[in-house]
């Protein structure tokens, strides 16, 4: 909103600055009939510039009525408009005086805005700051002028004006063609000027000395400045259009958060509805002595369990096993195998067997006696994806009290503790793959944050929003100072919500610290030019 202000200002100023001139050439040439019109028509400008004023005060939003002079600056010039009105024959003899105040005035703005140039290593400013000096200079001249003659002073006025507004031209027409680099201007001008020309006013109507007014030009100068430093809640255009945006984009992550999190909520249900469904699930037993000593624990934690366990029973009947088991229809999706204390049988008959149950979950109880059975499984866990080593022998080491004398069999305390180390295993199991799944939509939406582009930036950043948004509505824009940027950076690389590309819109900063701490992302800088960098972005 400032640089389209800008913008209208200057045309305006131009425009305004043309008709001057042919004023001027009025005040050089007919001195005499020329100020009771300038007078009347400089009336009409300050009438006008009241009603505007009041306008804007009653139409803008009423939390930024709070920090808006508006009402009283409207007040004050439809006062002072008609006091020019009335008094303007008076006031012709103190025209020049009058003249001066808005030269000077008005080139305080042109030397503010000089010296703002500045910030964006423009060589032009120190031309226009020079100019906006002698114009003033000129102003004062015409304030303080010798001459006696009114004839005289009016037309010095005339030619004094022509000057000045030809500067002034010069000025518009090359802050107009500069007005794309100008990061932060002057604020709240317009209150300097109307201030000092309705107390200007009030003064010479009741007929003060001439150096009074000085005195209390120079004041008000001072506090014009004053209050220029003072900065109300005002939003430009991209402002608005950045909270809207903050607005929107949190709705929109909260609306996916939410999203997520309702999915994790579910799988986790899911996770804790099958513990407890677990003991009512088919699984088919099939082993040797061990298993068949700990049939009934199995059996009462296990409610639809098929038990096929014999004694002396090798690993070699475990084929048979399974094709019995199936053709009974009592093949569950989950069978656990208790075979290999009294003799394992070869690699192809394990391997035809798990071909068999490739569509199962397998589990496999290792045994407490043969350590070459116990590797051979373990080697055979790693080529199929569907098998399981319940490791038996870990998980009874160093209690005695689960076995009988030979070490294998077991005793009461033995079958509750093999019969709990089978579920809390094919538990584990089935907790991964809930666990695994819900890691999986946290990965994807993570890589979906990652995958698009985050821009850092101040107010430049600010300054060029509706730009980059425009051509990057879905990626993620943060407002942050440059002095707070590297530990956002830090904060965000530790959440992993980082992206992997990085903008960083700021003006005449130094990134090479900061670029060491992106070493890994793919980093692009604002350079002034926002239309090379959105080409940039968009290859």
């Amino acid at each position: 909103m400032i640089k389209n202000y800008i913008k209208k200002f200057e045309r305006y100023s131009i425009l305004v600055s043309c008709l001057m001139l042919i004023l001027s050439l009025f005040l050089i040439f007919k001195p005499v009939k020329s100020v009771e019109v300038f007078m009347i028509i400089f009336s009409i400008i300050v009438f006008i510039s009241g009603l505007f004023n009041l306008y804007n005060y009653f139409t803008v939003d009423r939390e930024e009525r709070l920090y808006s002079f508006d009402l009283l600056l409207g007040v004050i010039n439809l006062i002072a408009s008609v006091l020019i009105f009335i008094y303007r024959t008076d006031l012709i003899n103190i025209f020049p005086i009058i003249l001066g105040t808005y030269i000077i005035i008005s080139n305080l703005f042109k030397l503010q805005l000089s010296i703002n140039l500045s910030a964006v290593e423009d060589s032009g400013w120190i031309y226009l700051l020079l100019l906006s000096i002698l114009t003033i200079c000129i102003g004062v001249l015409l304030i303080v002028n010798p001459f006696e003659s009114t004839i005289a002073i009016v037309s010095l006025a005339g030619i004094f004006l022509l000057a000045t507004e030809i500067v002034n031209i010069i000025e518009d027409i090359y802050v107009f063609a500069k007005i794309k680099k100008i990061e932060k201007l002057l604020k709240w001008w317009g209150e300097i000027f109307f201030s000092l020309l309705f107390c200007g006013i009030i003064l010479f109507v009741i007929d003060m000395k001439k150096i009074i007014v000085s005195v209390l030009i120079i004041i008000f100068v001072v506090l014009g400045f004053y209050f220029k430093s003072y900065k109300p809640n005002e939003y430009n255009d991209n402002r608005e259009l950045f909270d809207k945006y903050l607005s929107d984009y949190e709705y929109k992550i909260n609306q996916e958060k939410e999203s997520l999190n309702s999915k994790i909520t579910d799988i986790e249900k899911e996770k804790d509805a099958f513990k407890e469904n677990l003991v009512n699930e088919n699984i088919t037993f099939i082993g040797d002595s061990v298993m068949l000593g700990a049939e009934s624990d199995l059996k009462s934690k296990f409610k639809n369990a098929y038990v096929d366990a014999a004694v002396s029973r090798t690993a070699w009947v475990l084929g048979s096993a399974v094709d019995e088991a199936k053709s009974k229809g009592k093949l569950g999706e989950i069978v656990v195998i208790n075979l290999g204390a009294n003799g394992d049988c070869s690699l192809s008959c394990k391997k035809e067997v798990l071909n068999k149950l490739k569509n199962k979950k397998v589990f496999w109880i290792n045994t407490t006696n043969y350590d070459y059975v116990n590797e051979r499984l373990i080697s055979l866990e790693k080529e199929y994806n569907n098998l399981w080593i319940i490791d038996w022998k870990k998980i009874s080491k160093s209690h005695s009290e689960y076995f009988v004398s030979d070490g294998i069999h077991l005793t009461n305390a033995g079958r509750k503790a093999f019969t709990n180390a089978i579920y809390e295993s094919i538990y584990k199991v089935f907790a991964k793959e809930y666990d695994d799944a819900i890691q999986d939509l946290k990965d994807e939406f993570n890589k979906t944050l990652a995958s698009k582009i985050s821009f850092y930036g101040d107010e430049t950043l600010l300054d060029n929003f509706k730009e980059l948004y425009s051509k990057f509505p879905e990626e993620r824009f943060y407002n942050v100072a440059y002095k707070d940027l590297k530990n956002k950076l830090m904060t965000d690389i530790d959440s992993e919500s980082i992206s992997k590309s990085i903008v960083l819109v700021y003006n005449n900063e130094d990134f090479s610290e900061i670029k060491k701490l992106l070493k890994d992302y793919e980093v692009y800088t604002y350079s002034g030019d926002i239309d090379k960098l959105i080409s940039e972005l968009s290859n």
